[in-house]
C-alpha cells in the first residue's frame, strides 16, 4: 500500500485534508449555483464529489493509484503516521532540499 506512505495520502487522510475536501466542495457548489447555464450545473455537480469524499471519509485519489478507498483504511494500514513530516519520508526525494 505505497500510497499511504506519500505526503498526499497522509494529508488527505488527516482531519485537515477532510476539512479541505469539504470546504472545496462547498465552494464549488456555491460557485456553480451562482453561475448560469450548463457550466454552473457542471461546477456544482463536480463540487459534490469532494464534499461527499470529505464528509464520508473516502479518498478517490487513493483508489485511482491503487490504494484503499476508505480514509480509515489508509490511517489503519500501518504505513500511515500522522506525525511523519509531509516534505519527505525515507526513500523519497525531497523537493524542498
Amino acid at each position: 500500500m505505497e500510497f499511504a506512505r506519500g505526503p498526499l495520502a497522509r494529508f488527505l487522510a488527516s482531519p485537515s485534508g477532510r476539512l479541505l475536501r469539504i470546504v472545496s466542495g462547498l465552494v464549488l457548489l456555491i460557485l456553480g449555483r451562482r453561475m448560469s447555464g450548463i457550466a454552473g450545473v457542471l461546477v456544482a455537480t463536480v463540487g459534490i464529489v469532494p464534499l461527499a469524499a470529505g464528509s464520508f471519509d473516502f479518498c478517490l485519489v487513493s483508489r485511482l493509484v491503487g490504494g484503499p478507498l476508505s480514509g480509515k483504511e489508509i490511517r489503519e494500514s500501518g504505513q500511515y503516521n500522522e506525525e511523519m513530516p509531509l516534505e519527505a519520508t525515507s526513500g523519497e526525494v525531497s523537493v524542498y532540499a
